[in-house]
């Protein structure tokens, strides 16, 4: 049985819902999607901008800046490779900005979503052997035979690392040159 107190406070719950219902409060839903803000991230390196990161968004030559894939929040960057340029054994890595504060590295590589082809680069190993730290990642160091266009993407968004500060935030895939 209810007493007489549970049912005064029952009643007050039920004034206090049918006063909130009848408000006119309503608000209106949202359908719109979600943007992801635009994120920069540059290719800097021993032929991309001279190791500068000071002068890149400055550079004459933009086209050190990864590019947004569509309305994804993925980026990426096509590099291109040249037999000449090869010879040099040319590196690079990734900044964020005009400035080395933030860097990606090998570290940063997903090295196993890359393809084989690019991971035949560096016979014999695996992530684990790219131990720099945060503030200073390790130079993408292209040797032997490595002439040919690399398609490298770009994840803001992968926020994994692994108990060494490896993060997941770049896939290259490499096609030799013909």
């Amino acid at each position: 049985m209810f007493s007489k107190t549970k049912m005064l406070l029952c009643a007050v719950a039920l004034v206090g819902l049918v006063g909130c219902s009848g408000s006119g409060d309503e608000f209106e839903q949202n359908n719109s999607q979600y943007v992801a803000p635009e994120e920069t991230m540059y290719v800097i390196g021993s032929h991309w901008n001279s190791w500068t990161p000071d002068t890149i968004e400055e550079a004459a030559d933009p086209s050190c800046k990864f590019l947004r894939q569509g309305e994804t929040s993925i980026y990426y960057y096509d590099l291109e490779v040249t037999d000449a340029m090869a010879t040099e054994s040319p590196m690079f890595k990734f900044i964020a900005g005009p400035s080395w504060d933030v860097q990606y590295g090998m570290e940063d590589v997903d090295f196993d979503a890359c393809n084989d082809a690019f991971k035949a680069l560096f016979p014999g190993k695996t992530k684990e052997d790219w131990k720099e730290g945060t503030g200073n990642r390790s130079n993408i160091e292209l040797t032997g035979d490595c002439a040919g266009s690399y398609h490298i993407t770009y994840n803001p968004y992968d926020l994994r690392s692994d108990d060494e500060g490896r993060g997941f935030k770049f896939v290259i895939n490499f096609t030799a040159a013909a």
